[in-house]
């Protein structure tokens, strides 16, 4: 046979369907000023600074809008990604409606939500709406009666809420809890968990507090930026409005987004070969190495400690295989970051005993 340049064309056929699309935790901020137009666009994304600076340049955002942004790229190490949204205020278009339109464009690839927005109504709003869709709303607040007993009655409905997190600074034109957010979700949670507390790069220091009006914020469960070792722009406790650390909300929509995409995988695959899976026990025994897979990614990510997670196929009723169904228990200790220390120094005159 002769030789030809046939070899310039490469087929791949893989008997299996295509990958599984993973859910991104990346970040989304809502723009509501007429002056964000986002060249027309619902949803737009940005990778850099020298691109949102571009967008400014060409009447896209606002300024102050590109402050934001410029804030949020200005992270060590810096997100690839920036979601951003627009709110038509021109039409008086309610939170809902749109974040509805801004999902239809895409909702998989961003976990947290923020806004330029500090008035009460608009942050309980989109607080709800988080909630309501399993993501995570960032707020941030210039009420100094937040660093006092009890929060402003105006978000005071947020005590409990799991999917919010509340950030003080004195001056409402700082994004603080845009670059925060920024900060942390840089961190993919595939390969690392990432703890909540942390320095956070172009923001402007927060008047000054005494002692007792940082533990007033604390006690509130609001996130407060203070100087720390050598950052002089330090987030902490790094909690949710109900006090729990954001981790392990994160840990969580990570492990149920990844499981789940597996399995839906695992099951595509089997149909598109004409298989069951079936509902026994070699059936738990392949849905099972979804989820073990998963536990030891966390496990390596530290997501949770080594030896303490485990999955448990539960017994196959009946009603199971009348419902062609497998149930599993998935159980794992989420894994803190200490962020207090206590050292007990004792000093005396004489030797120390033998230990």
């Amino acid at each position: 046979m002769s030789v030809d340049h046939s070899n310039t064309i490469v087929t791949n056929i893989f008997m299996a369907a295509s990958p599984p699309t993973r859910a991104g935790f990346g970040l989304l901020h809502i723009v509501d000023q007429d002056t964000n137009s986002l060249n027309g666009s619902r949803l737009t994304s940005y990778s850099s600074a020298t691109e949102v600076s571009a967008a400014r340049t060409a009447g896209y955002i606002s300024a102050t809008t590109e402050a934001f942004l410029l804030a949020a790229f200005s992270q060590s190490p810096p997100m690839a990604k920036i979601y951003v949204g627009y709110r038509d205020v021109s039409l008086a278009e309610t939170w809902s409606t749109a974040l509805a339109a801004i999902e239809a464009v895409n909702d998989k690839d961003w976990w947290g939500i923020t806004s330029y927005s500090r008035v009460d109504a608009d942050i309980v709003s989109l607080a709800g709406l988080a909630e309501a869709r399993k993501k995570f709303y960032f707020f941030q607040s210039d009420d100094a009666s937040i660093l006092d007993a009890g929060l402003p009655a105006g978000i005071s409905a947020l005590a409990a809420n799991e999917r919010t997190a509340g950030f003080y600074h004195s001056a409402d034109a700082q994004p603080g809890e845009l670059a925060w957010a920024a900060s942390r979700l840089i961190f993919n949670p595939d390969t690392i968990s990432a703890a909540w507390t942390g320095p956070v790069a172009g923001v402007n220091a927060i008047s000054s507090v005494t002692s007792s009006q940082r533990d007033g914020a604390i006690a509130n469960n609001v996130n407060i930026p203070l100087p720390f070792s050598s950052a002089p722009f330090y987030v902490s406790p790094g909690v949710n409005m109900k006090g729990r650390p954001i981790g392990q909300i994160l840990t969580g929509d990570w492990f149920a987004a990844r499981v789940a995409e597996d399995t839906a995988y695992l099951k595509l695959s089997a149909d598109m070969r004409g298989q069951k899976i079936l509902t026994d026990v070699t059936g738990q025994t392949v849905v099972r190495g979804v989820l073990d897979k998963w536990l030891t990614i966390g496990k390596d990510a530290k997501h949770w400690p080594e030896g303490q997670y485990r999955s448990v196929p539960l017994p196959i009723t009946d009603a199971d295989v009348l419902a062609e169904r497998l149930r599993f228990n998935v159980e794992a200790q989420v894994a803190g970051s200490a962020r207090n220390f206590e050292f007990n120094i004792f000093l005396q005159t004489t030797p120390l005993a033998a230990a």
